[in-house]
């Protein structure tokens, strides 16, 4: 098992024994979108002017995937309050940032049947930032370039200009939800 999802499984058990009935751990996940997006960087390579390939692991690889724990904490009957953070993800040339979760939810019940509910929830950080490499070329010297595209057609330096700078995937997030049971539950007596 990774280190990562060893740490996550014992940080995970703490939270749920930590937290009391009014509150809910609601998501625990190891690699979200931006950790996806580099390790799919990481399974590239390409072959040098020396004849040698560069593996894109190198660059693009960590020991430790961003891990986010978010809860939800009740604050009254209907309202709660959304809380959590990610701890962030660095390897040798990129950084994603850690982020923190915020939110309220609330829900309100017209009868037995219909219910509405509404959710709005922000995450403020978790940006991704890619940072270039140093390569030494014949004809041009050394120069910095985008790891991905150093072998690229591309001047050296028109590959900087597509070096990722991404905020965070879903920064903000809101639903209404409207739930109506057209036939109501049945009651089982008991013979």
């Amino acid at each position: 098992m990774r280190p990562a999802a060893t740490l996550l499984s014992s940080i995970a058990l703490l939270s749920v024994s930590a937290l009391s009935a009014a509150q809910t751990l609601i998501q625990a996940q190891i690699g979200e979108q931006h950790s996806q997006t580099v390790y799919a960087m990481s399974l590239g390579s390409y072959e040098l002017e020396n004849g040698e390939i560069q593996s894109m692991r190198e660059f693009y690889s960590t020991p430790w995937r961003d891990v986010r724990l978010v809860a939800l904490s009740q604050v009254l009957p209907n309202v709660g309050v959304i809380w959590g953070a990610s701890t962030g993800e660095r390897g040798d040339k990129y950084t994603i940032h850690p982020s923190l979760t915020l939110g309220v939810t609330g829900a309100h019940s017209f009868s037995d049947q219909s219910s509405i509910s509404l959710s709005w929830q922000g995450n403020l950080g978790g940006s991704l930032i890619e940072r270039p490499c140093t390569a030494t070329f014949t004809l041009g010297g050394t120069q910095d370039v985008n790891c991905r595209l150093a072998a690229s057609t591309l001047p050296p330096a028109e590959t900087l200009e597509l070096l990722l700078d991404e905020p965070v995937p879903e920064r903000w997030r809101s639903s209404v939800t409207f739930q109506h049971r057209f036939w109501p539950e049945r009651t089982h007596a008991k013979r």
